[in-house]
Formats: structure tokens, sequence, C-alpha cells
């Protein structure tokens, strides 16, 4: 789905989300919160995003992710860390509706609304610990994204240095052609 991120549509139902979530569920993790807000906008209003220089694909490759509760009270204020923390709340969203579908992800508000913290609403509803949902996300996205989202977002770089070496070799191969050819008249 592609979105204009900055569309009045976008950031209305974006920021009437973040109303709604936070007239129901009071002390909302900003993550949470701003996951759920991104994925009922279909887009992401604060930043724009490039995939190319994804936060997340770097942190899915590198392993580099903040762990969620760092994200609880807020967000970085530094712009890549910032940018991935709002990619990492969509994504894991994203991959809650994904994986367990929407039900699910409702069920999940609706036992914060009366009174459950998150830890305890998904233990609740997913059957597991939110540590170990976290695993499982991060294991998904490596997989899904990996060296192949990698190599593919630098493929003229990657292209460019290989197009370089071989020119060197060539050229290393040539000098050492002539070289032995002229070694070969004098004899």
């Amino acid at each position: 789905v592609v979105t204009t991120p900055f569309s009045l549509e976008t950031t209305l139902t974006h920021e009437f989300c973040h109303l709604l979530l936070h007239d129901h569920i009071p002390n909302i993790p900003r993550w949470l919160d701003e996951g759920l807000c991104q994925w009922a906008s279909g887009g992401i209003d604060e930043i724009i995003y490039n995939f190319r220089q994804s936060q997340l694909n770097q942190a899915s490759i590198t392993g580099n992710f903040i762990p969620f509760e760092n994200l609880d009270s807020g967000f970085p204020r530094s712009d890549q860390a910032r940018i991935l923390a709002y990619e990492q709340s969509k994504s894991f969203i994203n991959y809650l509706v994904r994986h367990f579908g929407e039900d699910k992800l409702l069920d999940l508000l609706d036992r914060m609304t009366h009174g459950e913290v998150v830890e305890e609403a998904f233990n609740n509803v997913y059957q597991m610990q939110f540590n170990q949902m976290e695993l499982l996300w991060k294991k998904s996205l490596r997989r899904d994204l990996a060296w192949f989202t990698y190599f593919s977002n630098h493929l003229y770089e990657i292209l460019f240095v290989a197009g370089a070496l071989l020119t060197i070799i060539g050229f290393l191969k040539l000098i050492r052609k002539k070289h032995n050819y002229k070694d070969d008249d004098f004899d």
C-alpha cells in the first residue's frame, strides 16, 4: 500500500487514533500508541519513510534493535534512533495482525482498557510473555529482510565496486601480458 505520508486524511486518522487510545487506555506505552496509530492510518506521519535507508532493515541485519521497554515513555531524540523507534512500532503491530489477526489485537486493547498492563494483556491474549513475542518478531524480520534486502538496497554500489575490481584485475592482466610480451622479444 502506497500512502502519502503528509496527506490530510492520513494525518487526521493518525491523530484521531491517538485521541481514542489516550481516552480509553491511560499510560499506554509510547511504542504501542505509535504502532497502533501508524497501522490504523496506513502510514508513517511523523517521518518521511525511505526504504533504502530504513533503520529497521539495518537493525534486522545487525541486531541493534531498541528494546520496547526503552520506548515505553518516549522515543529517542536522535533522528536515526527515533526513525527506528517508529519503524519498530509499526512493524511489531503489523506482525501481530499478520500472524494472529486483528481480533487478538482488539482483545489486547480491550484488556488494557479494563486496566491490564501491556505485559499482562499480552500474556492473556497471545498465551506468551511479551519478551517472547518480541523475540519472535525479531526472528521474523531477520528471516524476511536479512541479506536479500540489504543487497537489493545496495545493488548499484555492489555492482560499481565489482565493476571497478574487474577493471583493475583486467588492467593488471594487461600489464602483465605486455610485460611478458616484451620479455619474449629479447630472447
